[in-house]
């Protein structure tokens, strides 16, 4: 006889035993009631007292103990099946929540276990089961084989350091069947993961189980730190946390949402290790086919916390010196590396602001910043920083510490090897990519959009005058004239989904700037809130991709890496400011401006990333950079001809204005032609150091 069958039969064998000892104990039970119930009657009977259920006694005892006896359809697993059966726990492993021993075969898979002993009464026995992994035994024990097999793969976790966080309980029966709940999809981009040097991998935390409460069962008894800060709008806690003597924080509307934002920090931070670079990752084949590969990696999550927590300080240092600037519903930020690690992040440009500028404000000068979103002010903040590294050029002492290098395939100049670019964006970019209901998306973040023909899909669309929010372009509106709007149309603004889709093929530097260099793209998009995978891609990408026509090189189709914070900023109803704060590299303080009048807070001067002021920049690197090619440019002193001069940009533009055209998606419109017309004399241009 074979060592299974003889644990079978031991078991049955216990399992019969246990179910007469029961019966003999019902039928005890069963006996006691009778002669008590006798004895009633009898008692009764003597002291005459009338008692009209008395002669029915002897039928409902024998009613009762007809009931009382149990029936087994299977003598040998009756009692086995009458009980209870014990829960156990599923931990978060890489197909979802699965069993310890499941869980342990992912990293250990063909482990044997044995059932080594048996000790205890037949009707109360304790099973003993061992598994070796790597020349380690862990043993478990419990009242089946089930349970100490269950209890020594769960052994086995702790002892190899694998994480076995219990996100919910099932009972056996439901494992056996398979009845459980099937756990929610994980964010996308996100990894799962496995064993570190450290031995602190982290699994996915589950939607039963914040961060909070995984990083307290890791890591007990660590000292937080959270403070509230009343300048804020929103995210007025924040919170801070030593780990391994590195410092991680979080931002949330209450203090419990400060620190999960914390706690997902150090969590994203584990699951980036370098070991984990073969752990299975969610398929973002079927949303971006041919998405860019970083050399470094993917754009992890950690990254994108990072990132966001750069520019969310930086603009806390910048603006704390005025405490009615830091409050924000938009905050966007431009981040550059200098390397493949990414060890070095460097904020050089970020804005705040919601609102666009009243058509009665418009400047013929040049003199005002008619969008003044976060996203577009960042951007045009950017530009002046990469003025300033031209500037450096025109300096042999300074040109090592410029970003740029003479070409070597043209007569102007580009990045050096190794400079990247990540937007961050602490919502969804308006427009078309934050046209979805955040509810609905919650459980369909792995999935492409179930409905892509729907009619508002991919639409071009317009901001509001002096407003948030944006409307779909109308059709028959083809170009804006100035005696228009001054009269009293309204200004229309295009969306910054559809500005971020436009930098993806026309760069980021913009038409005066491509005179100097080549096309500027973003390496990535990080999203803080209202982030669908989807349909930002459509949005930012997706709707160039069948329709966009080759373009002249250097510039072609940019696809930039996706990717979510850790945590999430909460929706928070509250009151938009009017004003707008700017900052680039260059720049000694931030700037603030009114949004309504796109000038200089307070003094309605004109401010540093006007189109004016950046023309004016134009003219002095024309003059001042060495390059033969760069002398006629200080001619071009008329802003709209300085622009059309760009060729190569203009192609680049034009065909895609018409990649939207030939979607059906609407007519890119443009602003009216007399804002582009000023001049700027010779005589007006002055370097700044």
């Amino acid at each position: 006889m074979s060592s299974t069958e003889a644990f079978s039969n031991g078991e049955n064998m216990a399992q019969n035993k246990d179910a007469e000892a029961m019966i003999v104990e019902d039928e005890n039970n069963l006996s006691q009631k009778e002669n008590n119930a006798a004895q009633n009657e009898n008692s009764v009977t003597k002291n005459g007292t009338n008692n009209p259920h008395a002669s029915t006694a002897p039928a409902c005892s024998a009613k009762k103990k007809k009931k009382m006896k149990r029936k087994f359809p299977n003598e040998a697993t009756g009692v086995a099946a009458a009980m209870k059966r014990p829960k156990l726990s599923l931990i978060t492993g890489i197909t979802g929540l699965v069993t310890p021993a499941s869980k342990l075969n992912e990293f250990y898979p063909g482990l044997k276990y044995e059932v080594s002993n048996q000790k205890g009464p037949s009707h109360n026995p304790i099973f003993t089961c061992t598994v070796k992994v790597n020349d380690q035994t862990f043993t478990g024990t419990g009242k089946s084989k089930k349970q100490a097999k269950h209890n020594a793969a769960q052994n086995a976790l702790k002892g190899l350091n694998i994480p076995t966080y219990l996100d919910q309980e099932v009972m056996a029966d439901q494992l056996t069947n398979g009845n459980s709940t099937a756990p929610r999809s994980a964010p996308l981009f996100s990894s799962f993961s496995s064993p570190n040097e450290s031995g602190s991998g982290i699994s996915p935390v589950s939607a039963n189980r914040n961060a909070l409460a995984v990083i307290n069962e890791i890591r007990p008894g660590l000292a937080w730190k959270v403070n509230f800060e009343q300048e804020q709008m929103i995210n007025k806690f924040f919170a801070s946390i030593i780990i391994d003597g590195e410092e991680f924080t979080g931002r949330g509307i209450s203090k419990k949402a400060a620190k999960i934002a914390a706690a997902s920090s150090f969590l994203a931070k584990i699951n980036a290790s370098p070991l984990n670079a073969n752990r299975p990752k969610c398929d973002f084949q079927q949303l971006n086919p041919i998405a860019m590969q970083l050399p470094g990696g993917a754009l992890t999550t950690y990254l994108a916390d990072s990132i966001a927590r750069a520019i969310e300080n930086k603009f806390l240092s910048m603006a704390s010196k005025v405490p009615s600037l830091s409050k924000y519903k938009v905050l966007a930020g431009i981040i550059m590396t200098r390397d493949e690690n990414y060890s070095n992040l460097e904020v050089v440009s970020f804005g705040t602001g919601t609102k666009c500028i009243n058509g009665g404000k418009l400047s013929l000068d040049g003199y005002c910043v008619h969008d003044c979103h976060g996203e577009i002010l960042s951007r045009r903040a950017l530009c002046s920083f990469f003025y300033h590294n031209l500037h450096l050029l025109s300096n042999p002492d300074q040109a090592k510490h410029s970003i740029f290098e003479k070409s070597t395939d043209w007569d102007g100049y580009e990045l050096k090897k190794g400079i990247r670019f990540f937007l961050y964006i602490n919502t969804a970019p308006c427009g078309d990519g934050r046209l979805f209901s955040p509810q609905e998306e919650k459980d369909q973040q792995l999935t492409p959009d179930k409905h892509p023909n729907r009619i508002n899909r991919g639409l071009l669309r317009t901001k509001i005058e002096s407003g948030e929010g944006t409307v779909k372009l109308d059709e028959n509106k083809k170009l804006q004239t100035w005696d228009g709007i001054i009269q009293g149309e309204r200004l229309l603004t295009m969306s910054c989904s559809d500005k971020i889709a436009k930098w993806n093929t026309v760069g980021l530097q913009g038409a005066l700037l491509s005179h100097f260099i080549k096309p500027v793209y973003l390496t990535g998009i990080v999203i803080g809130s209202l982030f669908s995978p989807s349909h930002l891609y459509r949005a930012v990408i997706g709707r160039l991709e069948g329709t966009l026509q080759a373009l002249p090189p250097p510039y072609r189709l940019n696809k930039p890496l996706l990717e979510t914070t850790s945590s999430n900023t909460e929706r928070l109803a509250s009151k938009t400011p009017n004003h707008a704060v700017v900052w680039s590299a260059d720049m000694l303080n931030v700037e603030a401006m009114n949004a309504i009048n796109g000038r200089q807070l307070d003094t309605s001067g004109v401010p540093c990333i006007s189109k004016r002021k950046l023309f004016e920049k134009f003219l002095q690197i024309a003059e001042k950079v060495p390059s033969p090619n760069f002398t006629h440019l200080s001619s071009l002193t008329v802003y709209s001809e300085a622009k059309k001069a760009a060729k190569l940009y203009q192609e680049a533009k034009l065909q895609t204005f018409k990649a939207f055209s030939q979607g059906k998606l609407g007519d890119w419109l443009k602003k009216p032609a007399e804002v582009d017309e000023f001049e700027v004399a010779p005589a007006d241009v002055e370097m700044k150091h």
